[in-house]
C-alpha cells in the first residue's frame, strides 16, 4: 500500500456538510499557543498547524503568513 499523501490525510479528517456546505474538522484538536478556544489541529512535514491554516495555504494556495486567517463557516455551527 502507498502513502497518502498530505491532501489525502487532510481530507480524511474532513466531513462535508451537506445541509450547510460547510467543511466539519473531525480530526484532532489543539488549544495550543496560549489559545483559550479549540482548533483543529494538523501535522505536516515535522510542524502542527491548525487545519483552517493549513488548508488556505495549501489547498487554496493562499499566502498566509503574517495574515488572519478565517476558521469559521458563515452559515455554520
Amino acid at each position: 500500500r502507498r502513502s497518502q499523501t498530505a491532501l489525502e490525510r487532510f481530507l480524511s479528517k474532513c466531513r462535508f456538510d451537506p445541509g450547510t456546505g460547510c467543511v466539519i474538522w473531525i480530526g484532532g484538536r489543539t488549544r495550543g499557543r496560549g489559545k483559550t478556544s479549540w482548533y483543529g489541529s494538523f501535522w505536516y512535514e515535522g510542524k502542527r498547524w491548525t487545519a483552517h491554516r493549513w488548508a488556505a495555504r495549501f489547498i487554496h494556495g493562499h499566502e498566509i503568513e503574517g495574515q488572519d486567517v478565517d476558521h469559521c463557516c458563515p452559515d455554520g455551527p
